[in-house]
């Protein structure tokens, strides 16, 4: 097998890896308002991450990076998580009497 070849399956053998590590990354939690009354509860692999799954579930992606930097507590998930697994994920509440649902 030649140099060339070689680098090549290395390359694709760090593919793996990279997928495997991603999962064992520690997750980066955060909460902060939703529209208005509703709370939001984050836990992702990174803000990057967050900003990009906050995209996907409200339907416009600009301007998250400076929520989640201004408005939203970092490395809190809040008592109203109490009981849930922690997962990647993004997780509503309507009103402070509801347990928050998954919405991603």
């Amino acid at each position: 097998m030649g140099d060339s070849s070689k680098a090549l399956c290395e390359a694709y053998s760090m593919i793996g890896k990279d997928k495997k590590q991603q999962k064992d990354k520690e997750l980066l939690l955060m909460n902060g308002r939703w529209e208005g009354r509703a709370h939001v509860y984050v836990a992702a692999y990174s803000v990057a991450d967050a900003c990009r799954m906050l995209a996907e579930v409200s339907g416009y992606n600009r301007g998250w990076r400076h929520e989640i930097n201004v408005y939203f507590s970092k490395g809190l998930w809040g008592n109203s998580m109490d009981g849930i697994e922690l997962e990647r994920g993004v997780w509503v509440q309507g009103n402070y009497n509801e347990k928050p649902k998954r919405v991603l």
